[in-house]
């Protein structure tokens, strides 16, 4: 009995010094294995975070960029003659068949004509923006500081500012109109109603060609004008004479 009782006591200690703190250093590694393992997820999931982050910074960064080049070169190429009226600047672009002129004549031509009304403006006012062949057709593509600066150097009557700045310079608006709502011609109105809010932008010109604007159409000239979208007007021939034209006005905010 005594020494079954000595086997009892020396197993009990024995379960004590080396059963008990085994396992308690064992959870201990446990705990600090899994907190490691939770700390690393939390920096992977982090250095994702920040790498998304940064991709969409790039991504928003990079078609910012585009964005402003578009704009700064007009975007797409003009596939009829067109002008372009925009706070910041008038753009031309035209296209002529290379058996009138080779593309080095129409650069030729275009870069001396341009420089002596420059230096005669004794500042910049036109740029030669571009001049290219495809197909036999040259595109040439010229910028202005102003709508009367294309006036002046092309000889075509143009005006580009207010309606209360066009009558100052002499402009009745006495002409047949008709209201534009959401690109598409609409019904007759009357000289008072397109001139009575003075602060509309209005494009006056005399020549055939396509013409867009940086605001919505809201009133042009019934003759011979074809409203294609929002911001674009066809003025086209007489068909009567095609070389007339007539003096087109185009209202717009």
């Amino acid at each position: 009995m005594a020494e079954k009782t000595r086997r009892n006591t020396a197993s009990t200690r024995n379960s004590r010094s080396t059963g008990q703190k085994p396992r308690t250093k064992n959870a201990n590694r446990a705990r600090a294995a899994a907190a490691a393992r939770k700390n690393r997820r939390r920096q992977i999931l982090k250095r994702r975070i920040i790498f998304g982050i940064a991709v969409f910074i790039l991504l928003f960064l990079i078609v910012s960029l585009f964005s402003l080049l578009l704009k700064k070169t007009g975007g797409k190429k003009a596939t009829v003659n067109t002008l372009t009226v925009t706070e910041e600047k008038v753009t031309y672009e035209e296209l002529s068949s290379q058996e009138d002129l080779s593309k080095s004549e129409v650069k030729s031509y275009a870069k001396d004509t341009i420089a002596e009304y420059n230096k005669e403006a004794k500042e910049k006012k036109i740029h030669l923006d571009k001049v290219d062949e495809e197909d036999g057709v040259i595109y040439l593509k010229t910028s202005y500081d102003s709508v009367e600066t294309y006036g002046d150097f092309t000889s075509y009557e143009a005006f580009g500012g207010t309606v209360k700045e066009a009558k100052k310079k002499g402009y009745d608006f006495n002409t047949s109109f008709v209201a534009v709502k959401d690109g598409v011609a609409g019904d007759n109105v009357t000289v008072d109603e397109v001139t009575k809010d003075n602060t509309k932008h209005v494009l006056i010109i005399r020549e055939n060609c396509t013409f867009v604007v940086d605001g919505n159409i809201l009133f042009v000239t019934e003759e011979n004008t074809s409203v294609t979208d929002a911001h674009t007007v066809v003025v086209s021939p007489s068909k009567d004479n095609a070389d007339a034209s007539v003096l087109t006005y185009i209202v717009y905010e």
